[in-house]
């Protein structure tokens, strides 16, 4: 065996080692300023752009934005919202972000119904007489709302998973660069088998490194329930 493979592998190896790692600060600027973003779309909901959803009217019937009671349909991309109006197009991630057990978008559906309350007789209307279309608006802004925490908060699991990838790939370079110049300084005496040993068992702690990180569940430093 001759010296130069060696040497070419350190080299390269070296480089890469060299290479800039994301540190803990970067991911903590990260979660700082999506905390930002998160705390301004949901203190400011009612003022965020409105999912554009597909509207289909029902021929026949009179124009009427008042809710009585809205309903997802089964698959629950579309939302029956009243006799007169359906919306079609939900994405599925909408249902992602969830408050409790149900996803934001299911908790405006839930509070935003007519009822009355049986001991006292109270009835509760959601609907504005000064705003009819306010209920509409905001079914559009809480699909917003939920699409873009469920982004923010997907990036900053990312960005903590590439981390930890990055600084696991730099531990394990290091120790093969290592491994490597070691193994160069000795090609002149070592016999054929040794430095045959030599690269195997290289080679092995190297993959023995990446598999026992494949079962590692990743966190995130951030949570979505804020």
């Amino acid at each position: 065996m001759e010296e130069r493979p060696f040497r070419a592998a350190s080299e390269q190896e070296d480089s890469r080692a060299l290479a800039p790692v994301p540190s803990d600060l970067d991911v903590f600027h990260a979660c700082a300023r999506a905390g930002q973003r998160l705390a301004e779309i949901h203190v400011h909901c009612e003022q965020q752009p409105e999912y554009p959803l597909t509207k289909t009217e029902k021929a026949g019937e009179k124009l009427d934005y008042r809710v009585t009671k809205m309903r997802l349909s089964k698959d629950k991309t579309s939302l029956i919202y009243n006799q007169f109006l359906t919306l079609s197009g939900i994405p599925p991630d909408t249902y992602e972000y969830r408050l409790g057990n149900r996803s934001a978008l299911e908790w405006v559906i839930d509070q935003y119904q007519v009822s009355t309350d049986k001991r006292s007789g109270i009835t509760n209307d959601p609907n504005r007489e000064d705003d009819p279309q306010y209920i509409l608006r905001l079914v559009g802004q809480v699909i917003t709302v939920s699409l873009e925490t469920v982004k923010i908060v997907g990036s900053l699991a990312a960005a903590r998973i590439a981390s930890r990838r990055e600084k696991s790939h730099f531990t394990r370079q290091l120790i093969l660069a290592s491994n490597l110049e070691i193994a160069s300084g000795i090609t002149k005496t070592a016999s054929a088998p040794t430095l045959t040993y030599l690269v195997l068992n290289i080679r092995g702690t190297s993959e023995k490194e990446g598999s026992n990180r494949k079962g590692q569940p990743a966190s995130c430093p951030c949570s979505a329930n804020h």
